[in-house]
């Protein structure tokens, strides 16, 4: 008889530690594709909602030893999944920064080209945390962009 795999919920990875399980990898998928993605001893413990993806999260997958994958996607797979996702999060996140300093209406090509390039410098400075280091000034420099080169009619 095959072993189902557990889910556990948001913030129990210390749990499935104590049960004596290790932490091998995050995987975004909804639980019906982790259940069928993966067989044996292990847990999968919920993380992070996906925006734009009803029902998908991160999950954490916790092992006691080696595991099988059902249907596996493999590594590099996962990875390119994990790529396009952070894409389309970007994406998303630009937009809505967009329609806040613009009233929805819009970056013009020059700003949004100057807007990606200043967050794309901040991303490259490599804040460890983007809410601790990502200042108002850096804020007031995209507002310039914006400003600077306004949407034309």
């Amino acid at each position: 008889m095959k072993a189902e795999i557990q889910i556990f919920g948001f913030g129990e990875a210390p749990r499935a530690a104590a049960l004596g399980y290790v932490m091998r990898e995050v995987i975004v998928g909804t639980e019906d594709q982790i259940s069928q993605r993966f067989e044996g001893d292990l847990i999968a413990v919920k993380g992070a909602a996906i925006h734009g993806q009803p029902g998908a999260f991160e999950f954490a997958i916790f092992t006691k030893g080696d595991f099988k994958r059902g249907r596996s996607f493999g590594e590099r797979h996962e990875l390119l999944r994990a790529a396009v996702l952070a894409q389309i999060a970007y994406w998303d996140a630009l937009k809505r920064l967009e329609n806040a300093l613009t009233d929805r209406k819009g970056f013009s090509d020059r700003a949004n080209d100057d807007v990606i390039d200043a967050v794309s410098d901040l991303a490259a400075a490599g804040p460890a945390d983007p809410y601790g280091t990502i200042t108002e000034e850096h804020l007031r420099r995209v507002i310039d962009i914006v400003e600077q080169y306004p949407l034309e009619d």
